[in-house]
């Protein structure tokens, strides 16, 4: 089942359930709008619940590699600073936040939980080096005063 809303007829619905009182997920568009029989579609909402899982799961995943990537690219490059490891808790901080929000109703517990698992590493990876970071930085001061 699914429900198109159609800003082009001044809002009406071309079923007579209301779309905003439909209980479903409101589907993301590359563009801001969706080409149907010639018509431009802005909003598709899908209420069936294997159809929500999976175009959720599938937009979460590629999410998901594209932030995996990018913290793993910060890890690794040469200019490591504590500007760039706080960059990376930011962003798995947000991630999951999104998750949380948006997403946590429709994904199955074991997705988010493994997913959980692999940021809690790179997440700890990124702690240990702002703290070695502040304890190279903590050695050389003193070594600084030791000299004078």
């Amino acid at each position: 089942m699914y429900k198109v809303k159609n800003n082009t007829r001044k809002g009406k619905v071309t079923n007579s359930i209301d779309f905003i009182n439909l209980d479903g997920f409101v589907m993301p568009s590359k563009k801001k709008y969706f080409m149907i029989d010639g018509e431009k579609i802005t909003d598709i909402k899908i209420v069936q619940s294997d159809l929500i899982s999976g175009i959720v799961s599938k937009t979460v995943m590629k999410k998901y590699r594209k932030l995996v990537k990018e913290i793993t690219d910060l890890l690794i490059d040469d200019d490591e600073s504590e500007g760039s490891m706080n960059e990376v808790l930011n962003r798995i901080n947000k991630f999951r936040h999104e998750i949380r929000n948006k997403y946590n109703s429709y994904l199955e517990k074991e997705k988010i939980e493994k997913m959980n698992k692999e940021l809690r590493v790179l997440e700890k990876e990124a702690k240990s080096r702002i703290e070695e970071m502040f304890n190279y930085s903590l050695f050389n001061e003193n070594v600084n005063i030791r000299n004078r």
